[in-house]
């Protein structure tokens, strides 16, 4: 099989598990019963780069990113988080198998690692001329790597500046827009999948109501983008663990093509070849931004 017919293949897959996958599919998060009293809310004031085409300045990475922060004149991200968020490691990742065996349940796990690759944004048009953005990113842990997430997210708005109270997607992929190699992020509610018994996350879709697809960028070159003192010790000691390890990490500046990573393995009982999708989940064409 041709790498092109590879990667479509792959786009199909994904697009129809991003599209019909429902709610009620969702396994029940650990922290979806948290006391709110145990639910940190916090602010980081004063931190701020430059990014982007416009060369305004914003924060992004965070759930809740204030609309001023983002046309440049306040900068601070107000984010919350369950106290004690289970995170799990990439080698710890469950097999194609075993996610065959919770069908139709699906697994949304949180992860914090470093940004191994970034594909550039694809603009993906669908057979019912739906026209949806397309992000890879490769992410790696101490105990594993290239770990593929795709997110599925409605296109650029036709001028951002215009955009004065972006919603939870336009948020998300102004933070992808901004990723860097080597930045250390938090994905929180990634729905595993598998295609050819390779497991990779993507995004929800926004109608999913048990969960949200959510990305916050932590560190960048050694600089905190937000505190880790009001977490709990064990997410505290993985993220600081995180950007211990981004130091020897090294990242590399050419971008390369994401893929399903290889390692998980596992007998696949449903596979992508023999199905036949939905006609508005099948890709007419698709482009690099």
């Amino acid at each position: 099989m041709s790498t092109f017919n590879a990667q479509s293949q792959y786009l199909q897959h994904s697009l129809a598990f991003h599209e019909t996958l429902q709610s009620s599919q969702i396994e029940p998060p650990h922290d979806s019963e948290v006391d709110l009293r145990n639910v940190v809310s916090f602010s980081i004031t004063s931190v701020s780069f430059q990014t982007g085409p416009s060369n305004d300045t914003w924060v992004p990475g965070a759930a809740q990113i204030n609309s001023a922060a983002i046309a440049g004149d306040e900068s601070y991200i107000s984010i919350q988080l369950p106290f004690n968020l289970p995170i799990t490691p990439l080698g710890l990742l469950p097999s194609a198998e075993y996610l065959d065996s919770i069908y139709p349940q699906t697994l949304t796990p949180n992860f914090v690692g470093i940004v191994a690759s970034i594909s550039p944004p694809r603009s993906v048009i669908t057979r019912s001329n739906k026209v949806m953005m397309l992000y890879d990113i490769q992410v790696a842990d101490e105990t594993g790597s290239d770990f593929t997430v795709t997110f599925w997210l409605p296109p650029r708005p036709s001028s951002e500046k215009n955009v004065t109270n972006p919603g939870k997607q336009d948020q998300l992929r102004r933070t992808l827009d901004y990723l860097r190699s080597g930045d250390v992020v938090l994905l929180r509610n990634i729905a595993l999948s598998h295609f050819h018994e390779i497991v990779y996350g993507q995004s929800l879709h926004p109608h999913i109501s048990r969960a949200r697809t959510e990305l916050y960028l932590l560190a960048r070159a050694g600089v905190d983008v937000i505190s880790t003192n009001q977490l709990a010790p064990a997410l505290r000691e993985k993220i600081e663990s995180a950007k211990s390890w981004a130091k020897q990490f090294v990242s590399s500046n050419t971008v390369r093509p994401s893929e399903p990573r290889e390692e998980r393995k596992g007998k696949r009982k449903r596979g992508a070849e023999g199905n036949q999708l939905p006609p508005d989940t099948q890709i007419l064409s698709e482009a690099e931004y």
